[in-house]
C-alpha cells in the first residue's frame, strides 16, 4: 500500500510539470516549470521584466503545458532624425523593428543595418528621412526624392558636379528639408583676344609762310592695330563681367600733323559795292576793308557776291560778303551772325570754307577767286 501511494503521488507531481516556450527578444528556449502562473515561468527561467518591458501573456495569466510566452525588453534608443535628437525607449530588438515602432518611413537612410540587433544597454541612430527637393541646374528643372543629409549630398545622388567657381543656393552644406529649392549656379572664366584700332593723335605746329587762321595737313593720320586681351567671366552661360589683362600694339599709329599760320594777312581796300551782285540785297555798303590771303583774290570773289557789303542778305537769305548760310558760317569756325562780323572775319571764315571745299560753295562767282 505504501508503495502505491509513493507511486500515486509520483503521478499527481508528474501532472502539475508543464513544459513552456519562452521567447524573449526573439530568442526561444524551453522552460519545464510547475508554476501556475506567467510570473512564476519568468521566475523560474530567471528572467525579470520591467515597467517599460512588453510581456505577452501578462503576468498574471495562467499557464498550460506547451504554452507560449513572449517577452521584447525595452532598451533606450538614443536617434537624430533629420538633425532632431531624442530618446526614445523601444521593446524592438533590431533597428528594423524599432523604425517600425517608431513610425519612420520605410525608404529611411539609416546609419545601421537595419537587421542589426540592439542590446539591452542601448544604441544611437541617425535617421535621415525622404524628402522632396527641386533643382534647377544647367537650364533644367528636376524634383527628387532623397534622404541625402545636405544640399551636397542630394547633388552627389543625382551625379549632379560642381567644378572651380560654381556654388549652389542654399550653400552645398546646408540640411535638406522637404520642399527644398537649390539653384546650381556655373560660373566660368575665359581668356579671349580682339583686334582693335589704336587712335592716332593730332599735333599742330606753327608755319610762318601761311597766313593766321589757315591750316594745312602736312602727315595725314592713321590708326594703328592692337591685340587686347581680356577674361571673360559667365554665369549660367552669360556674359557677366569682362576685364581687361593686355594690350598689345601691333600696327602703330601714324599721328596727325597740322601746320598752322601764324603770317598776318595783308588787308586791301574794299572796291566800291555795284549793287548788282550774286544774292545782293542791294544798295549795300562797303563796311570795311577786304584782306587778300594765300594769292586768292577775296576781293573780286566779295565783289561777284555781295557787291564788296558785308551786311548784304540774298532773297534766298544767304548773308555777309561770301553769302554764307547760316549752318556753312557755323560749320567752319564762325560764331553768331556773319551779319556782325567784320570783313576781315567773314574773310577767315570764307578761307577755311576755301580750304576744306575749293570754289564749289560759289558756283557762278568762285573763278573770281582764282583770277
Amino acid at each position: 500500500m505504501a508503495v502505491a501511494a509513493i507511486a500515486g503521488g509520483t503521478f499527481a507531481f508528474k501532472a502539475l510539470d508543464k513544459s513552456v516556450k519562452l521567447v524573449v527578444d526573439g530568442k526561444t528556449q524551453s522552460v519545464s516549470t510547475y508554476a501556475s502562473n506567467v510570473e512564476g515561468v519568468l521566475k523560474d527561467a530567471n528572467v525579470k521584466v520591467v515597467k517599460r518591458d512588453d510581456l505577452t501573456p501578462k503576468l498574471t495569466a495562467a499557464v498550460a503545458d506547451g504554452g507560449t510566452i513572449v517577452l521584447n525588453r525595452a532598451r533606450p534608443l538614443a536617434i537624430d532624425i533629420d538633425g532632431v535628437h531624442s530618446k526614445k525607449w523601444v521593446t524592438a530588438y533590431t533597428v528594423e523593428e524599432a523604425l517600425s515602432q517608431l513610425g519612420i518611413d520605410g525608404g529611411a537612410d539609416v546609419s545601421a543595418s537595419r537587421s542589426q540587433r540592439l542590446p539591452l544597454k542601448g544604441a544611437s541612430l541617425e535617421v535621415t528621412t525622404p524628402k522632396t527637393v527641386a533643382i534647377n541646374v544647367d537650364g533644367q528643372a528636376i524634383s527628387v526624392v532623397s534622404t541625402g543629409a545636405t544640399v551636397k549630398d542630394v547633388l552627389d545622388a543625382q551625379s549632379i558636379s560642381l567644378v572651380e567657381g560654381d556654388f549652389t543656393t542654399p550653400a552645398v552644406d546646408t540640411p535638406v528639408t522637404s520642399g527644398m529649392q537649390v539653384d546650381v549656379t556655373r560660373v566660368r572664366t575665359t581668356t579671349t583676344q580682339e583686334a582693335q584700332p589704336v587712335p592716332y593723335s593730332t599735333s599742330e605746329q606753327p608755319d610762318g609762310t601761311m597766313n593766321k587762321g589757315d591750316k594745312k595737313v602736312v602727315t595725314k593720320g592713321v590708326a594703328g592695330e592692337q591685340v587686347v586681351t581680356y577674361t571673360v567671366t559667365t554665369t549660367n552661360g552669360v556674359v557677366s563681367a569682362k576685364t581687361q589683362v593686355s594690350a598689345q600694339v601691333t600696327v602703330a599709329p601714324v599721328n596727325e600733323v597740322v601746320n598752322v599760320g601764324t603770317k598776318e594777312a595783308p588787308v586791301a581796300a574794299a572796291p566800291a559795292p555795284s549793287g548788282s551782285g550774286a544774292g545782293s540785297s542791294g544798295g549795300g555798303s562797303n563796311a570795311g576793308a577786304i584782306p587778300s590771303s594765300g594769292g586768292l583774290n577775296w576781293p573780286a570773289l566779295a565783289q561777284c557776291e555781295s557787291s564788296g557789303n558785308p551786311k548784304a542778305v540774298s532773297p534766298a537769305g544767304y548773308m555777309g560778303l561770301y553769302q554764307f548760310d547760316q549752318r556753312t558760317w557755323n560749320a567752319n569756325g564762325g560764331s553768331g551772325s556773319p551779319l556782325d562780323a567784320s570783313a576781315a572775319q567773314q574773310t577767315a571764315i570764307a578761307q577755311n570754307l576755301y580750304n576744306a571745299r575749293g570754289i564749289s560753295p560759289w558756283p557762278s562767282c568762285g573763278p573770281k577767286l582764282l583770277s
